[in-house]
């Protein structure tokens, strides 16, 4: 099993947490037989928006790929300009 985990550099005042992780469209996929995977997440402030807040995007992503088990890293997707969060 492995654990996904998208690095997020935000401003300090803000709390944002990363929902609905997911590989292949599937939240829980049990086997991707594909040579690049597309994933995908969600961004959630974890209070209600400011208006100067509101409107923000995400500038760059990084995504790790960690075994359960025993947390090694098998793949690291080092940082990435962009303002997506699929595919």
């Amino acid at each position: 099993m492995f654990l996904v985990a998208a690095a997020l550099t935000v401003a300090a005042s803000l709390k944002v947490s990363v929902r609905d992780l997911t590989v292949e469209y599937l939240s829980q996929p049990l086997g991707v037989d594909v040579l690049n995977p597309r994933l995908g997440y969600r961004l959630q402030l974890e209070e209600p928006p400011s208006p100067v807040q509101r409107g923000l995007e995400q500038k760059k992503y990084r995504v790790v790929i960690k075994q359960s088990d025993t947390g090694s890293v098998c793949w690291d997707s080092g940082e990435v300009e962009s303002n997506k969060t699929f595919g």
